[in-house]
């Protein structure tokens, strides 16, 4: 009787894949992939580097999944989560310093790296962190991954030294980063999450405990916000570990992304403690030791992050004060922050009970949802939306839901 791959079962699954969705990446059929985990058959040899890809995991690894003499229907053998099969790599020597750094030189390749190059990886990542505020993960997420191929990529397999090796994986780890935002935001989470494990794998091989500490951060922003509390607390906190040495800017976005989490679980004690903390962290920060990719945390984002934690935790007016400040800071450049921040202020009133300006605000994010391509927005959206539902007889509501109906409707198209 066939042992069942139960490991890659859990690995698909973490990948944000169902077996149907899988089998249409791979194209095969959906009883193929549902085979495969079940121990009766195994992917044809032409199949496997799609489907590494697919899952985010090397060769060797995805050789270890499909290898049924392994045993991984053992029980306890299978990760219960992501967030428990990059914990133990993580906890071991991802984001310590002092930990001796993995090789970053080659020898042999097919063109010599220099600084110029890694200096346009750097100018592209901040036009595409531009763009995708600007427009939307969904306007920007085929550029940035079309640039990793074609020019990433092949820069990772030239010649260069180690000094310089560093440096183009560092830019590589943030240029990937970007990407896992850019496609979360699009809604391809499988995706992004593929991209976030890809980059905190470059980082370490850079050397970077500041850039690995943000990475981590990123996944638990994504955990928690397809509500996988335990996967986001635990990378919070890993991330939060990690940061204790490095610039005060990191360890403010570690500790805000802890205070976030803190807050959705209900821990109103550990949350003010984390919020205190990074308040402590942000006085510290100072311009020349900031990293150019950690520009976004400023004061305006910083009382939004407060905001909702205060929202979270049931502290309605506490949280107005700090989305109402937020708003009041906002930078036109942001957009989508900006649109994102005016919805959570409208929960946040709707809450209340103050449901007329809480449809105010909605109306008044709503040509921002309209203009980006992000399908994070219009799920911000469809949540006021439905937070506004048993009030649907009031013609204020009304108004605002048919609103919200006709521009959701085009982001559907």
């Amino acid at each position: 009787m066939p042992v069942r791959r139960r490991s890659l079962a859990e690995y698909r699954k973490a990948a944000g894949y169902s077996q149907e969705a899988l089998a249409e990446a791979l194209r095969v059929e959906t009883s193929t992939v549902g085979r495969w985990e079940r121990g009766e058959t195994r992917p044809q040899p032409w199949t496997r580097p799609k489907l590494a890809r697919a899952l985010g995991v090397s060769h060797e690894a995805l050789a270890e999944l499909l290898d049924d003499a392994a045993g991984l229907d053992t029980v306890g053998s299978v990760p219960e989560s992501i967030a428990e099969e990059v914990a133990a790599p993580l906890r071991r020597d991802f984001l310590k310093h002092g930990v001796a750094a993995v090789a970053c030189e080659r020898t042999n390749g097919w063109r010599s790296v220099t600084l110029v190059d890694i200096e346009a990886l750097n100018a592209m990542q901040h036009s595409l962190i531009a763009l995708d505020a600007q427009h939307g993960g969904g306007a920007v997420l085929s550029m940035a991954m079309a640039y990793l191929r074609s020019e990433v990529t092949p820069l990772l397999q030239g010649r260069y030294p180690e000094r310089v090796g560093r440096r183009l994986f560092a830019a590589a780890a943030g240029l990937t980063l970007t990407t896992g935002f850019i496609a979360y935001d699009a809604g391809q989470h499988g995706l992004a999450r593929q991209h976030f494990v890809h980059a905190l794998s470059l980082s370490r091989t850079a050397d970077d405990p500041a850039l690995s500490a943000r990475v981590v951060t990123a996944m638990s922003h994504q955990a928690l916000y397809l509500d996988d509390r335990d996967d986001a607390l635990v990378f919070a906190r890993l991330a939060s570990s990690g940061a204790t040495a490095c610039v005060p800017v990191i360890q403010a976005i570690c500790a805000a992304t802890e205070a976030r989490v803190s807050a959705v679980i209900g821990d109103k004690q550990g949350c003010f403690a984390l919020m205190d903390k990074t308040e402590q962290a942000f006085s510290r920060v100072r311009a020349e030791e900031t990293p150019a990719w950690s520009c976004f945390l400023d004061e305006a984002e910083l009382a939004g992050k407060f905001g909702r934690c205060l929202r979270d935790l049931g502290l309605h007016a506490d949280a107005d004060q700090q989305l109402e400040m937020s708003l009041n800071l906002h930078k036109t450049s942001y957009p989508r922050s900006r649109a994102i921040t005016q919805i959570i202020h409208a929960t946040n009133h709707v809450r209340q009970g103050n449901l007329e300006h809480a449809c105010q605000l909605g109306i008044t994010a709503m040509p921002a949802v309209g203009r980006l391509r992000s399908q994070r927005v219009s799920e911000y959206l469809r949540d006021l939306r439905d937070h506004l539902a048993p009030y649907a007889h009031e013609p204020t509501v009304r108004a605002f839901s048919e609103q919200a109906r006709a521009v959701l409707a085009t982001r559907e198209v």
